[in-house]
């Protein structure tokens, strides 16, 4: 069975719904498993397949997957200006 291609980080993020930055954060505090992406300079690139799975298994489930600060964000946003 051929192994699907890398992805880029964008693509990542779309696919689990945060932000790039929330990735790079993912990646730094080893909430992603070393054999899930590349990182060769500034560019990561991410198996998508193995990527999501890490994500969703029990195993790494020690962490929220909500981005707060996209999520202050969407709060900020709706918010009229009133005190």
């Amino acid at each position: 069975m051929k192994k699907a291609p890398f992805v880029m980080i964008e693509d990542l993020s779309k696919q689990a719904g945060v932000s790039t930055a929330t990735i790079r954060r993912w990646v730094r505090n080893g909430h992603l498993p070393d054999d899930t992406f590349i990182h060769i300079g500034q560019t990561y690139r991410f198996d998508l397949e193995g990527a999501m799975k890490a994500l969703t298994s029990s195993k790494v489930g020690d962490f929220e997957i909500i981005d707060k600060d996209d999520e202050w964000q969407e709060e900020y946003a709706q918010h009229d200006g009133t005190p």
